[in-house]
């Protein structure tokens, strides 16, 4: 019987060895940049279509080119590394060491993935029709529901600030022309 630990090695208890497992976390590493990558170039994509602006008069496509930069950026640096910056404690006690099965860590990401996406769709969907101050606090609600065991009472906590945050710098500070509630 062999299990996979976070380090993508296989485990063989009867001989004691630890063997590199043919799809160890490179592949996953890989896959990753790739990912951060695709995503990056496709909403640089899309931003091209609106305006920059400068630094002191910023239009509507220059932080989302601004981002898809830095996301384009760190996809390059994770395809390079490829997990080399993660410490491979090969020496460890077997009783100490960590394994999980990739189905359990590919249903995590998995939902990671989902909330975090669907809560970003959400919003972008929700923000005129709701306002930024319902839109926000329910996308932190729903991004929130990719960590396993998150506090509820934290959440809503976080939830407040972020919202409070957000109001007084894009409405208030920046005076973007966006409604902070819904238009009765």
């Amino acid at each position: 019987m062999s299990e996979f630990d976070v380090h993508g090695e296989t485990d063989h208890r009867a001989t004691g060895r630890k063997l590199k497992s043919s799809t160890g976390p490179a592949v996953e590493y890989v896959t990753l940049g790739l990912f951060c990558i695709l995503v990056g170039g496709g909403a640089m994509t899309i931003a091209r279509e609106y305006p920059y602006g400068t630094l002191i008069a910023m239009g509507p496509g220059f932080m989302p080119t601004a981002v898809s930069i830095l996301l384009v950026f760190l996809g390059c640096v994770i395809l390079l590394l490829r997990g080399t910056d993660v410490p491979n404690d090969s020496s460890a006690d077997d009783s100490a060491a960590i394994s999980v099965s990739r189905q359990s860590v590919r249903m995590g990401i998995a939902r990671a993935m989902f909330f975090v996406l669907g809560g970003i769709i959400f919003f972008g969907l929700a923000l005129r029709g709701l306002g930024l101050a319902i839109s926000t606090f329910v996308l932190v609600l729903v991004v929130s529901l990719a960590q396993r065991g998150a506090r509820p009472l934290a959440t809503v906590m976080l939830a407040a600030a972020v919202t409070a945050a957000a109001c007084i710098i894009f409405v208030v500070l920046l005076r973007l022309q966006i409604p902070l509630f819904p238009r009765m």
